[in-house]
């Protein structure tokens, strides 16, 4: 194989190349997180405290982990930040009978969010979760919020 070959078959193999990571790019940053309705998030959730802690960790969270959840309950806390919002809303509601033993922690860039509602209204939050921490049977979610809205009257 002479030169001209050989620099030829560098020339394809390095555009294939390039058309290969281009594409791995593209489809990388489209990807958003999966969202979980409601139920799910609840389903999942309550497993907390069937299965403790370290159990929750290893065969559950990463159903949860970097999902888009959307929760709808009592605001607890609304604080308006200078460079962000933050809103605590325990979780309510039972699955299958049982009390579900954590308190979601929303939090966002923009001040904006949270400035427009007030603790103790009923509010949806939609973040995604991010992670989560136990103590005392007690579990503390973190959201990173995207929108904070009254619910709709279906």
């Amino acid at each position: 194989m002479d030169t001209l070959q050989k620099r030829a078959l560098r020339m394809r193999i390095m555009s294939i190349v390039g058309v290969l990571l281009v594409g791995v790019a593209v489809v990388g940053c489209s990807q958003s997180p999966a969202t979980l309705s409601e139920e799910e998030l609840l389903k999942l959730l309550v497993e907390a405290a069937r299965q403790g802690p370290i159990q929750f960790k290893q065969h559950t969270w990463p159903l949860l982990e970097k999902k888009m959840i959307t929760y709808c309950g009592r605001a607890d806390e609304v604080r308006v930040l200078d460079t962000g919002s933050v809103v605590l809303m325990p979780v309510e509601k039972t699955y299958a009978g049982e009390k579900i033993p954590w308190l979601l922690e929303g939090k966002a860039d923009s001040p904006d969010l949270a400035r427009p509602h007030q603790p103790g209204e009923p509010l949806c939050m939609t973040g995604i979760i991010e992670s989560f921490m136990e103590r005392r049977d007690q579990y503390w979610g973190s959201v990173k919020m995207v929108s904070l809205e009254k619910p709709t009257a279906s």
